[in-house]
């Protein structure tokens, strides 16, 4: 008895284990088969910032982006803000030397394109000018006067990659720091490379090969050249927005995402100023009579360091102030001039320099411009205050509220924003804010959306089953949300011949059509349709395969045409008879 009692406790015990066991299993594999969720921080987490500047995007240039799938869901993802205000002037080189400072030129001391500085006796500028005796386009890191982001962000321990960002230039440094990559303006005209998309797809690749870089700036030619020659209600404004920003943006997104990078990167699209249509742009002040009577009465000639939209005078040697100022009286109030300022008022425009001061800046009003060899139908550089000179911000990724508005922003806001998303921002010196109002939580991981891609939704043929002796039509409907390039349909036949039709896209809400052409009853035939969209993505077709059927007898149509003369006809004639 003891021996049946001891025989069923070591039974119990067995089941007890084995039903643990199979709990524990079962309970294991349950646990690693659910798929894994990410937390709130974790998808909110910031790795790196890279901030796109698209060179002359106004303001109110979002309105023709209807059409760039790109610039469509950024807006759908990000933080948008109604306008961003450049520094003065509103040109190019000036601004992204604010980008990436955080400082207006009273700070960093990129004063213009061209701008003369009083302590080396040169004018340094982004073009040359052989007729210029101050002249020096030695520009770089060397000339900002306060810390560009990219160096704060290197003494933290945070690589830095900077992209064709005029006054990042390489082989220049600010107090002996670079950024860990930089591939300037130069290295992409070297490489036939300075474009959108060749821009953006060296950011992404750079990224790509070193994960650890945690902040980038490039710049982009976006529509500046179109705006400039075009004018900027030029429907050639919006083809370059979808055929070349819209692109390279999108390869930007689609690399990082595929590579499992884009869901912890926040990315700042940003453009560096506006543009004004042009009426005149034959404006030169130095012909016009009342600036050689200033010349005359004054016995002063100034140094100009001349842009489209302004000018900055230097009095090289001329310590009578009042004299100067009297020049400036000249000036004042003339046909085709906005303002003038001299001396200590540009303190009221951020413009005065302890090095670079400028003696007098001549502003002239928006649709007038100075030309360097060709009409100009668009211009910026005018004062800050014309809303044509503001540009764009929207900030999207991971910490970002998706679809969400703020009002206008200041450019040198970017910096210090960039870097305390960073959180880095400590011991920065600017004289910008953080955006903390775009500040969020997103509640799905930042990737971009598949459905951006083209997908081929339904092909159909005409007949249904195409038969001997007719034209056999092949219609593609395809899903795209930017813009098809390239429609195709490769078409087999079991006698081994193979040919290529080109379909074409009549207009009619990406439907393609192309003309197979005839066959023999009884082919097998096969047919795939590739379409390629501008980005270069591809979509391929399944394979749609037929059987010839029997050739089309065109005596039938005769013998359609005898009944409707038998029949139809008398039909006719009695009707008209009654009547």
């Amino acid at each position: 008895m003891t021996h049946m009692k001891s025989k069923i406790i070591v039974n119990f015990a067995l089941i007890f284990l084995i039903f643990s066991s199979v709990l524990t299993m079962s309970s294991t594999l349950a646990y690693e088969d659910e798929p894994y969720t990410p937390q709130l921080e974790e998808i909110n987490t910031i790795s790196r910032v890279v901030v796109f500047s698209i060179d002359a995007f106004r303001y109110d240039y979002w309105s023709r982006t209807g059409d760039a799938a790109s610039f469509e869901w950024l807006k759908e993802q990000g933080v948008t803000a109604a306008y961003n205000v450049p520094s003065n002037p509103s040109v190019t080189a000036v601004n992204h030397v604010s980008i990436i400072t955080g400082n207006h030129p009273d700070k960093h001391g990129i004063m213009g394109n061209t701008f003369y500085d009083w302590e080396t006796g040169k004018a340094y500028s982004l073009f040359s000018d052989p007729t210029d005796p101050y002249r020096d386009t030695n520009t770089g890191l060397h000339l900002i006067t306060t810390k560009p982001s990219v160096i704060h962000a290197e003494e933290q321990g945070i690589k830095t990659a900077v992209f064709a960002w005029p006054y990042v230039d390489f082989g220049t440094e600010y107090e002996g720091m670079s950024p860990t990559y930089l591939f300037d303006y130069d290295w992409f005209g070297a490489n036939n490379l300075r474009t959108d998309k060749g821009i953006a797809n060296k950011a992404a690749n750079t990224i790509l090969d070193d994960p650890e870089i945690g902040l980038v700036y490039a710049w982009l030619p976006g529509v500046d050249s179109i705006g400039h020659s075009a004018g900027p209600e030029s429907a050639s404004v919006k083809q370059v927005i979808d055929f070349s920003v819209d692109v390279a943006l999108r390869t930007f997104f689609e690399k990082l995402d595929s590579a499992g990078l884009l869901e912890e990167t926040l990315v700042i699209i940003e453009s560096d100023h506006g543009m004004a249509a042009v009426t005149d742009s034959d404006y030169f002040l130095e012909t016009k009579p009342f600036f050689i009577n200033a010349v005359a009465n004054t016995g002063l000639d100034p140094y100009i360091a001349h842009d489209a939209a302004f000018e900055l005078l230097y009095f090289i040697g001329e310590t009578n102030t009042t004299k100067v100022e009297e020049f400036a009286g000249y000036l004042k109030g003339q046909d085709g001039v906005q303002a003038v300022f001299v001396n200590d008022e540009h303190n009221s425009i951020n413009l005065d320099n302890p090095a670079r001061g400028v003696n007098i800046s001549v502003w002239l009003e928006p649709g007038r411009s100075r030309n360097f060899g060709s009409t100009y139908l668009g211009m910026h550089g005018y004062l800050n205050n014309n809303t044509d000179m503001r540009g764009i911000f929207l900030a999207v990724g991971p910490g970002i509220t998706p679809g969400s508005t703020i009002g206008g922003i200041d450019m040198i806001d970017i910096a210090p924003t960039a870097l305390d998303m960073l959180g880095i921002i400590s011991g920065f010196e600017t004289d910008g804010s953080v955006l903390s109002s775009i500040y969020g939580s997103r509640t799905e991981a930042f990737s971009y959306p598949d459905m951006y891609a083209p997908t081929i939704s339904k092909i159909t043929l005409n007949p249904t089953e195409p038969r001997e002796g007719l034209a056999n039509v092949i219609e593609v409907k395809v899903n795209e949300y930017g813009t098809i390039v390239s429609a195709e349909a490769e078409i087999s036949i079991d006698n081994g011949t193979v040919r290529t039709i080109n379909l074409v896209d009549i207009g009619s809400n990406n439907t393609f059509f192309g003309t197979m052409g005839d066959f023999v009853e009884g082919q097998v035939v096969s047919v795939i349709v590739t379409v390629e969209d501008s980005i270069g993505f591809q979509a391929i077709g399944d394979t749609v395969t037929f059987t010839v059927g029997a050739l089309v007898k065109k005596t039938s149509y005769s013998l359609i045409s005898l009944i409707a003369l038998v029949f139809v006809v008398p039909y006719v004639y009695r009707r008209k008879r009654n009547n």
